[in-house]
């Protein structure tokens, strides 16, 4: 499985310091069946995975603790270690591609084998999707980007991207 460290801002650290959070594991030093990243997206302080697992995990930046902060609330051996996801969806997503975008509150997917991309345009992360696009026209999308305005998807299996130069509001637009 792979372990994923979670980055605090740079003020925080030293040049050579060793990382100072890890998400997924009990311990820096664990190496349990746990998150197995595929792709990583912030917004909002919310760190948005997809892993192999076929799950898309929502973590609260926030429950991290900063380099000064008082670690005297925090229960386990490792007072910087496990945070769990505050959210958890089950989806396909191909791994080692980028399969998550987000921007503001709104965060897309690919979801490869369903030759279709997921959206949740209000960030609820609501079971299912709020939109689904793509189901009848995509081949094979394995990437997906917004830029607040507009959603671009890759279909691999098309040699394309396509572009919607507004955020979609029903399924298959």
């Amino acid at each position: 499985s792979s372990l994923l460290l979670a980055s605090l801002g740079a003020s925080d650290f030293q040049s050579g310091q060793a990382a100072r959070a890890v998400i997924g594991q009990p311990s820096f030093s664990a190496r349990e069946a746990g998150v197995a990243v595929t792709t990583l997206s912030l917004s909002n302080g919310k760190l948005y995975t997809a892993d192999a697992a076929h799950r898309l995990l929502t973590f609260d930046l926030s429950k991290i603790p900063g380099a000064k902060d008082d670690l005297a609330d925090r229960q386990g051996p490792c007072a910087l270690c496990g945070f769990p996801a505050i959210e958890q969806v089950s989806q396909a997503v191909l791994p080692g591609v980028a399969g998550v975008a987000v921007f503001g509150n709104t965060v897309a997917m690919v979801d490869t084998p369903n030759h279709r991309v997921l959206l949740w345009p209000d960030a609820a992360m609501a079971h299912p999707a709020q939109i689904v696009l793509g189901s009848n026209e995509l081949l094979e999308p394995v990437s997906v980007a917004l830029d607040g305005r507009r959603l671009f998807v890759g279909d691999t299996a098309s040699h394309r991207v396509l572009v919607w130069n507004a955020l979609p509001g029903t399924d298959n637009q």
